[in-house]
């Protein structure tokens, strides 16, 4: 694998940075960058190890979606198949990730970049980025990324910012709830660690758990999720170290 999408885990924390390497066109997606995020993203969001996902893109912008020079070039047999099957796989991985999944978001996410960052658990973004969702402005309509973004902000913000094409701050964006924290340029990675250290309280297999039930609210399909809720829930409070750490919580009269 090249150095377009690069991954460093580490093994005490548990948090696995993945970062988009194409500065040169702000961390725009081609054919390659999207296969290699792809394939990354299967490996780790699923690796029992990995406690923490962070999504990230090199220098002054976070991901500026598809590569428009790219684009302009390829067939569309070609785009299908190398860009938008394997985009589709990664937003697949990271709604079947079970570890917490988190966008770091600097200088901004436009297009699919916005999609990326959607598609995670929390998107911590700086406050002098900026996001917008602007394909119709090139003529496209934004496939694969609505469901995400629409999820996050509603239908009718969402209709404002797919048919605007709008640029919004990240406190706008935060308003919205596109982004759950802003921080100052210099103050993004505290925000990140300060994140991390809440997350650090989680307990794995009750986060991949609570995850799939989400997933199942988010489906639409109360029902299922009502008779797999009460199965999780009953797994998970078989557990031993459940049972002792109820028991400590009675005990400590917290």
């Amino acid at each position: 694998m090249s150095e377009v999408v690069t991954v460093e885990s580490d093994a005490v924390s548990g948090i696995v940075t993945v970062t988009i390497c194409r500065p040169e066109v702000r961390n725009a997606l081609d054919a390659v960058a999207t296969r290699e995020l792809a394939s990354v993203l299967e490996r780790w969001v699923t690796e029992p190890s990995t406690r923490v996902l962070v999504l990230r893109g090199k220098g002054l912008v976070f991901c500026a979606g598809a590569d428009i020079g790219w684009l302009a070039e390829a067939s569309v047999d070609q785009v299908r198949k190398q860009v938008l099957r394997p985009l589709r796989q990664v937003f697949e991985s990271l709604m079947a990730a079970t570890c917490h999944t988190v966008a770091v978001v600097q200088g901004g996410a436009y297009g699919g970049g916005a999609g990326l960052a959607a598609a995670c658990d929390t998107v911590i973004a700086s406050s002098d980025a900026t996001f917008s969702l602007s394909e119709e402005m090139l003529g496209l309509a934004p496939a694969l990324i609505v469901p995400y973004v629409v999820s996050r902000v509603g239908q009718a913000a969402g209709r404002r910012l797919f048919l605007s094409g709008e640029k919004i701050d990240a406190h706008r964006a935060l308003t919205l709830g596109l982004v759950d924290y802003v921080a100052t340029p210099d103050g993004l990675e505290d925000q990140f660690a300060t994140w991390c250290k809440i997350l650090e309280r989680t307990e794995p297999v009750a986060v991949a758990s609570t995850r799939k039930l989400l997933n199942e609210v988010a489906s639409g399909n109360i029902a299922r999720y009502a008779d797999h809720a009460e199965m999780e829930f009953l797994r998970l409070l078989d557990r031993p170290c459940v049972r002792e750490t109820l028991s400590k919580f009675h005990d400590s009269g917290e």
